[in-house]
C-alpha cells in the first residue's frame, strides 16, 4: 500500500507468502522457545510470541525510501496484549554505510536528540523496548534494505491504550 510515513517500504506479512527458508527461520524466531531466551537476556518477566503476523513479516526499503520517526502501537488489535519488545533482524550483504545509508535512528524521549545510529548489518539482531516514546525510523536509505520484523508481547495491556503507531515530527 503507499504510505507517506513509511515511503517505499515493500513487505510481506503473509506467512504462506514469505519464501520456505526465509519462513522457516521466521517461526524459529517468533516462537516460544526464543521468546523465553530474550526474555531472559532482557530481564523481563511474562513475554509472550506473537503467534499473529500483525507487526511482522519481510521488510524491504527501496533505494531513496524511509521510515518517519514514530513510535509503534503498543496494543495488539487481536490479541489486545501488549507490544513489549520490536525485533529486526538485518539481512544486509555487503552493506556499506558510507554508500548506503539506512541507519536505524533511536531517538530521545522528548525528540531532541539522535541517541543511536544502528547499522543494518547482515545477521545482526536488534531488539528494542517499545513504550510510549519509543521513537525510532530511518530517514534515509539509498540502497536496498532488507529486513525481518517481529514482536514479543505482555499480557499486561492496562498501561496502554494505543493501536496504532505515533508518527511525530522534530
Amino acid at each position: 500500500k503507499e504510505n507517506i510515513l513509511e515511503k517505499g517500504m515493500l513487505s510481506i506479512s503473509i506467512l504462506e507468502d514469505i519464501p520456505e527458508e526465509i519462513r522457516k527461520i521466521f517461526l524459529l524466531l517468533k516462537g516460544k522457545q526464543f521468546t523465553s531466551y530474550i526474555q531472559k537476556l532482557l530481564e523481563i518477566k511474562d513475554l509472550l510470541p506473537d503467534p499473529t503476523m500483525n507487526w511482522s513479516g519481510l521488510r524491504v526499503m527501496l533505494p531513496n525510501s524511509n521510515q518517519m520517526i514514530h513510535s509503534d502501537a503498543r496494543i495488539h488489535p487481536v490479541s489486545k496484549e501488549r507490544k513489549e519488545v520490536t525485533c529486526l533482524l538485518y539481512l544486509n550483504k555487503n552493506y556499506k554505510k558510507s554508500n548506503d545509508e539506512g541507519c536505524l535512528e533511536i531517538w530521545s524521549d522528548d525528540m531532541k536528540n539522535c541517541i543511536h545510529k544502528i547499522e543494518p548489518l547482515n545477521n545482526r539482531l536488534v531488539l528494542f523496548l517499545n513504550s510510549e516514546k519509543s521513537y525510532h525510523g530511518v530517514p534515509l536509505v539509498k540502497s536496498e534494505r532488507k529486513s525481518i520484523t517481529w514482536s514479543i508481547n505482555s499480557a499486561n495491556s492496562s498501561l496502554s491504550k494505543r493501536s496504532k503507531a505515533l508518527f511525530v515530527t522534530r
